[in-house]
C-alpha cells in the first residue's frame, strides 16, 4: 500500500509541474516542459487545415468573402458589417451563410479524411 501511494504521490507532483514555471536546466537556462495536449502531429494537422481554410477563403467569391471576414474573422456584428458594405441586413445573413456552406463545401475532404 505505501508503495502505491508513492507512485500516486509522483504522478500528483509530476502532473502540478505540468503548470509550474519553466524548470531551470542544469546549463542555467530555463526550459519549458511540453505540454502533452499538443503533439507534433496536431501542430501539423492544424496547420495543414489554416492553409487550406486560407486557399478556400480565396476561392469564395468577393460579396462572401467580405461578408465571411468581417463576421467570423473581424467579430463584427451583423448590423455592423450590413452597415460597413451598404447591404441589407438580410443581404449579410443569406451571404455569409453561402460564404459558409462554400468553405465547408472546400474543406469536407479534409475533414473527411480526418476521421
Amino acid at each position: 500500500m505505501s508503495q502505491r501511494r508513492r507512485k500516486s504521490r509522483a504522478l500528483e507532483e509530476s502532473l502540478e509541474l505540468l503548470d509550474a514555471p519553466p524548470v531551470q536546466g542544469h546549463d542555467g537556462q530555463g526550459r519549458q516542459i511540453a505540454r502533452w495536449e499538443e503533439t507534433p502531429a496536431d501542430l501539423l494537422l492544424d496547420q495543414e487545415l489554416r492553409h487550406l481554410l486560407d486557399e478556400a477563403i480565396l476561392k469564395l467569391p468577393v460579396d462572401y468573402r467580405l461578408v465571411f471576414i468581417l463576421r467570423d474573422m473581424e467579430g463584427k456584428s451583423t448590423q455592423e458589417t450590413s452597415a460597413i458594405l451598404g447591404i441589407s441586413i438580410e443581404a449579410a445573413k443569406s451571404r455569409l451563410r453561402r460564404a459558409r456552406a462554400f468553405l465547408r463545401q472546400q474543406l469536407a475532404p479534409y475533414v473527411e479524411r480526418q476521421r
